[in-house]
């Protein structure tokens, strides 16, 4: 990604949702027989639906050629924190090599981190929107809510359980 625009920025963001969503119904679908992994993973799917249908409403909004601030640094930030394993076209592809729900949910911890870390840069290049304030917050709360339950064995919270 060349200096990126604010479209090419959030078209990778629904890409990334895209993946996520169908990274989790396999899970989910994987673990349907325990009842509250299953229940983790279908609830994590549900939310990075949503989050795509929001990502892609900022991004038809969006200028349709809004550069990142020229500045070097800023653009190499980008770049940057797009590299990850999570922001490749078959980033999911191999579920076999998930072993076990414990497997999965640091899995999915990984995901949600890379994922904040991407969008977190995003709002700081391009600048803070409500809605991006909203999608960075639920990845927080995916973030904490996966470690309580790695850690924890939590009952795992979404929007959902958030708002009406």
């Amino acid at each position: 990604m060349n200096d990126p625009t604010l479209k090419q920025v959030l078209q990778l963001a629904v890409i990334n949702e895209q993946n996520g969503a169908r990274f989790y119904q396999g899970l989910a679908l994987r673990y349907r027989n325990d009842p509250e992994v299953h229940r983790i993973f279908k609830r994590l799917a549900d939310d990075e639906a949503a989050h795509e249908a929001q990502f892609q409403k900022l991004m038809d909004a969006a200028e349709e050629d809004k550069p990142a601030d020229r500045i070097y640094e800023q653009a190499d930030y980008l770049r940057a924190l797009s590299i990850s394993k999570f922001f490749k076209k078959d980033a999911f592809k191999d579920l076999d090599a998930i072993k076990s729900p414990e497997d999965a949910l640091v899995n999915a911890l990984e995901f949600e981190k890379s994922t904040l870390f991407y969008y977190q840069g995003v709002a700081e290049v391009f600048g803070d929107t409500p809605e991006l304030k909203a999608l960075i917050q639920a990845e927080k709360e995916h973030v904490t809510t996966l470690m309580k339950a790695i850690l924890t064995e939590a009952r795992f919270r979404t929007l959902a359980d958030n708002w009406p």
